[in-house]
């Protein structure tokens, strides 16, 4: 086999700093209105093609995870899988291999930032000239979170979470990542919450966030922190509860929950504080991570 080229590219993480239900469709999907924000933990996807003349037309996923599906259940296979639709003309196999260091299914966007990496790596490696608006509708159709983390920075996302509107970036804050390795099902968190009582009080003033990061009033910011999937989940989970408040008398500023879970996060200015934070969660077992904010 030849030799093949290939593209290396970073799928950071991201968290939600604020989450809220605001409707659902006719469909029965619920209308989400979140700021998510993209951080300095990332996975490397490396997506390569070959002209091997045996694996012609075919996505081969390899991961230094053995946990992690290689096949159709892949959310980065899936991204080759549909762009290959539309350009039948690809008559190479793709090779996409991804180097997981993102918890999976903790809430941090893990799988949709490997896909919107390997939309990304595709088109460089490709020369498709997808523009940025069409490497959107692949990646809408791939997950709502992948739009999202096709760029760095800070969003407001609302709709089912593919309809976005850029904000000012974090600064100078950082976060203690704990992952109780706890796996929560969004589609189980969901429904729970359709069956709960949710009070006005969980919901977050989304808007109140957002200009509190446009103005740097962090106190502001933290004071607005909600995710109302926190209801749902903490009743199946007590023991993500328990960390949320863990970590609020560990000393940080605010701590909340990212998307469905399981992960917790924890900020603070104090980075020297948030290391003994995590270096004490992972001698109790935990996977942790200090992690700074990624602007553009």
């Amino acid at each position: 086999m030849r030799s093949f080229e290939k593209i290396e590219l970073k799928a950071n993480a991201k968290v939600n700093l604020s989450l809220d239900i605001v409707g659902f469709y006719p469909d029965g999907m619920h209308k989400v209105e979140t700021v998510m924000h993209t951080v300095n933990l990332f996975d490397t996807v490396t997506v390569g093609f070959s002209s091997n003349q045996e694996q012609k037309n075919k996505i081969l996923v390899t991961t230094n995870k053995y946990f992690i599906p290689s096949g159709e259940r892949n959310l980065a296979y899936q991204a080759a899988c549909r762009i290959m639709e539309d350009y039948p003309v690809i008559k190479d196999s793709i090779y996409i291999h991804l180097q997981k260091r993102i918890p999976v299914g903790a809430g941090l966007g893990g799988g949709s930032s490997d896909a919107a990496a390997t939309i990304r790596g595709l088109n460089s490696l490709l020369k498709l000239g997808l523009s940025h608006d069409k490497m959107k509708s692949y990646a809408a159709e791939i997950g709502s979170d992948v739009p999202f983390l096709l760029e760095k920075g800070a969003c407001l996302a609302t709709g089912t979470g593919t309809e976005l509107k850029k904000i000012p970036p974090l600064k100078k804050i950082g976060a203690v990542l704990v992952n109780p390795g706890i796996f929560v099902s969004t589609k189980d968190v969901y429904a729970m919450y359709d069956a709960c009582s949710i009070p006005d009080s969980a919901h977050p003033n989304t808007k109140k966030i957002i200009d509190a990061i446009a103005m740097e009033k962090y106190d502001v910011m933290i004071s607005e922190m909600k995710n109302v999937l926190e209801i749902p989940v903490f009743q199946m989970h007590p023991q993500i509860k328990e960390l949320k408040e863990e970590l609020l008398k560990e000393g940080c500023d605010a701590a909340m929950m990212s998307g469905s879970g399981s992960t917790v996060f924890g900020l603070s200015r104090d980075y020297e504080m948030l290391e003994i934070i995590k270096s004490k969660y992972i001698s109790q077992g935990y996977r942790a991570f200090v992690v700074s904010f990624v602007g553009e």
